[in-house]
């Protein structure tokens, strides 16, 4: 009978060792390898949403677009690189690209037309975010109303930001 309540008390023990163990190593493998990388890239999307909130407030982008006659305003692109570079802390590296969406009437598809003739950007090459660690992108849908004909416009901007380390 003594016997027999020793083998059931190692029985347990054995038991929670084995559980314990368990519960360690399942630890390690659900733990990221960078515990502050998600909190990292939540902080970047969060920063480039506000940044493009921002800008596109009170109408602000169509002023930096469109001139009085709502035409494309030539070296716009410059003006929002310039605001964009403003607004952005100094180890952080962004991309933009603005598309006109547009309904196709031959198939009912949207189409994205690229409107910038120049990277708006504060890196020489894409390759560059690729050379980092941390990068998130944003899409953003902007939609105004042209004053001249009152057609709604919607755009696009594809925003890609890149922490540098070491700045």
């Amino acid at each position: 009978m003594r016997r027999r309540g020793v083998s059931r008390i190692l029985e347990a023990v054995f038991a929670a060792m084995l559980i314990i163990e368990a519960a360690y190593i399942s630890y390690f493998l659900m733990v990221p390898p960078n515990p502050s990388t998600p909190r990292e890239s939540e902080g970047l999307y969060r920063l480039g949403y506000s940044l493009l909130t921002s800008i596109s407030r009170n109408n602000g982008l169509d002023r930096l677009i469109f001139d009085e006659q709502w035409n494309v305003r030539p070296n716009w692109e410059n003006d929002l690189k310039v605001t964009v570079t403003s607004l952005l802390p100094s180890n952080i590296l962004f991309n933009i690209t603005v598309y006109n969406a547009t309904m196709d009437p031959s198939s009912g598809f949207i189409k994205l037309v690229k409107i910038n003739r120049v990277p708006i950007s504060n890196v020489e090459s894409s390759d560059a975010f690729l050379k980092i660690g941390e990068t998130t992108q944003i899409t953003y849908i902007y939609a105004t109303r042209n004053p001249n004909n009152g057609k709604l416009q919607i755009y696009y901007i594809y925003l890609v930001l890149g922490v540098l380390r070491g700045v």
